[in-house]
């Protein structure tokens, strides 16, 4: 269809692609419609099964005329079923990484934005309710009661961040990291998560993990090497069985067992300090050997701070260099986002951010004491 229809002292735009609703009666009646100009194609979700009152329209251009993002362009659109519509205003250009509505059909919300990505909660009349900021994050789960959402950072841009956050007290959790993650589902009762690492993604550490919203691991279940996991799926249950539950305030005894366990390779498995889960390791401060401890700067005070000078230019070396590395990871993540294919040895510095950012911390403590 041509874009534009000339008439004799008319100009009138025909539109490439439009949305109908139709009720289902003898006469198919058209109870609201919507055109779309731009657009190559498009994804329709309904904000729930039992009432379908409003509908997001998520148009997908394939190419991005601008050049400024390899994920083409996308423009999202509200729309209900009493003839209303508009399109959701977004306070960050980019990409629309993902788009759910709560269960309770009552908002959504939006991971978009050039990264590190905005996740917005908009209302069913598309006005923005709740912002959470920036972050590394491309996807979003609900549970089955809408009162708790994981917003996510799986792939090249995070080492499989996920937060979970209270919707109705608008706070995050917890925040744990679970590297290598392909596949993530909530379970029936709104309060386990499964995560894997599944084939044909991915075909080396395959595995799968239960765990709590308070992000404790309930299970976890390693493959072998010369197995390959393709699925895992919760088993369906009615409607019904669960109920929704009220989210408790954190202790920070309950943060210190969130977390994957680290365990050393070839290590006693039974000794405590080789099954700590990730939230009960603390910072890592600089080793001060016996001997200079509390020493004051009387007899040999000279020569020790003379040592401790030397020692806090070798961890000042360090952080500059831990800093040009991460920088040097932003400019790939960079790189990457406008297009280009990065070699396999950029892809594996750019997986080994997390652990430096730690490193970074630990060094940063170091110097304050």
């Amino acid at each position: 269809m041509a874009d534009l229809e000339r008439f004799p002292g008319l100009l009138r735009i025909i539109a490439n692609y439009y949305i109908d609703f139709f009720r289902l009666d003898n006469n198919f009646t058209v109870v609201a419609s919507k055109t779309i100009f731009k657009c190559d194609r498009a994804n329709l979700l309904w904000n729930c099964k039992a009432s379908g009152t409003a509908l997001i329209a998520l148009a997908i251009v394939d190419v991005d005329q601008s050049n400024k993002s390899y994920y083409g362009e996308q423009i999202l659109y509200l729309m209900s079923i009493n003839g209303e519509s508009c399109m959701v205003t977004l306070s960050k250009q980019g990409p629309i990484y993902c788009v759910k509505w709560n269960p309770n059909g009552k908002e959504f919300a939006v991971c978009y934005g050039f990264m590190p990505a905005r996740v917005s909660f908009y209302n069913v009349k598309g006005e923005c309710v709740f912002d959470m900021g920036e972050g590394p994050r491309n996807d979003l789960y609900y549970n089955r009661f809408g009162n708790i959402l994981i917003v996510c950072g799986f792939g090249n841009i995070a080492s499989g961040n996920m937060e979970f956050w209270d919707v109705g007290g608008r706070k995050e959790i917890i925040k744990i990291q679970v590297p290598n993650t392909t596949f993530l589902e909530w379970a029936p009762d709104g309060q386990l998560v499964i995560t894997a690492t599944t084939a044909p993604r991915l075909r080396m550490d395959n595995c799968y993990r239960i765990w709590h919203f308070t992000g404790k691991l309930i299970y976890e279940f390693l493959c072998k090497e010369t197995v390959e996991l393709f699925q895992v799926q919760w088993r369906p249950v009615s409607d019904g069985i669960y109920h929704p539950f009220p989210l408790p305030t954190l202790t920070s005894d309950d943060k210190a067992k969130a977390g994957l366990i680290f365990r050393s390779k070839n290590a006693d498995e039974s000794h405590p300090a080789n099954n700590l889960p990730a939230g009960s390791i603390s910072k890592i401060s600089a080793y001060v050997p016996p001997h200079l401890r509390k020493r004051g700067i009387g007899k040999g005070g000279l020569d020790s701070a003379i040592t401790q000078k030397a020692v806090k230019s070798e961890i000042e070396k360090k952080i500059m260099n831990l800093r040009k590395k991460i920088d040097d990871i932003a400019k790939l993540k960079k790189r990457m986002l406008n297009g280009e294919t990065l070699e396999a040895n950029q892809l594996q510095k750019i997986e080994k951010e997390c652990g430096w950012l730690k490193e970074l911390e630990a060094l940063k403590l170091s110097t304050e004491n």
